[in-house]
């Protein structure tokens, strides 16, 4: 019955498994004739290079170029979603080695909004204490900005603000660059249109 169940599952993963086995056995001991870095608009090659030890006229070696993969996404520099590893017929008989990457892009503002009771200097200082960087220059991590906006309103509750409300949004400006913004209510107000001024 367990095994009924999941046939179609372990199906697909067989299918993939003898897949995956097959191109490594067709690329064992083949040349790499050429390596690549695609996608890549802020970042150099050859800083990108200093990262990865496969080069052209290697052998070619899986486990090695995984390695390479994993070494560019813990740099924290790429979207880890959409950056890959792609493998293609040589024009000599040997591989291509391509690594496609997928820069984030780089903070270039971050809007606290109009603030009252505390500064954007604290509110700054708090996200550093807690080693969430959204600051201008640093390389956007979306799931940096969803821990910031709670950080900011448990600082917030612990500055005697409890009812302090916090909304994110974000602008793309190109595809390197992006300003990020809260919409902070340190208090309830009346009106929607609560303003700063006294």
């Amino acid at each position: 019955m367990f095994f009924r169940k999941f046939q179609p599952i372990f199906v697909v993963l067989l299918i993939s498994s003898v897949f995956a086995l097959t191109v490594t056995a067709q690329n064992r001991g083949r040349l790499v004739e050429v390596l690549d870095i695609q996608g890549n608009r802020r970042l150099k090659d050859v800083d990108l290079l200093e990262h990865i030890k496969t080069r052209p006229g290697d052998l070619f070696d899986e486990k090695q170029v995984e390695e390479d993969l994993k070494s560019l996404l813990t740099l924290g520099l790429f979207n880890k979603r959409n950056t890959r590893l792609i493998i293609e017929e040589g024009a000599r008989g040997g591989v291509n080695v391509i690594f496609e990457v997928n820069e984030l892009p780089l903070i270039v503002e971050v809007d606290f909004g109009c603030l009252k009771f505390v500064t954007k200097e604290e509110l700054i200082g708090e996200l550093r204490a807690q080693n969430v960087k959204i600051e201008s220059g640093e390389v956007y991590a979306p799931e940096n900005f969803s821990k910031a906006r709670q950080i900011i309103l448990e600082y917030l509750a612990k500055r005697g603000l409890p009812e302090a409300k916090a909304e994110v949004y974000e602008e793309v400006l190109s595809a390197t660059s992006v300003k990020l913004g809260f919409h902070i209510k340190e208090i309830p107000c009346e009106n929607e249109d609560c303003s700063c001024e006294n």
